[in-house]
């Protein structure tokens, strides 16, 4: 007999969908501008790289923040 195929690991995702949603869009923008202006009094960097990690990193935090991530579900 074949050995059975190893199984996947959960791993949760944003919930980007919910974006789709007005009110969503309105509380994402806020908060973004927020958390994107915070991090550059802190001096988010002057290279690019470090300018793209800082953007990133308040894209994802936002985005879980107003949208959450989904949960475990059996496989």
């Amino acid at each position: 007999a074949a050995p059975s195929p190893p199984k996947c690991k959960f791993e949760p995702r944003l919930r980007i969908w919910k974006l789709r949603a007005p009110d969503n869009q309105v509380e994402f923008t806020e908060r973004f501008k927020t958390n994107f202006e915070a991090s550059s009094e802190e001096g988010a960097g002057t290279t690019v790289e470090e300018l793209w990690l800082a953007l990133k990193g308040n894209l994802l935090k936002t985005t879980k923040e107003v949208c959450g991530t989904s949960s475990k579900h059996q496989w």
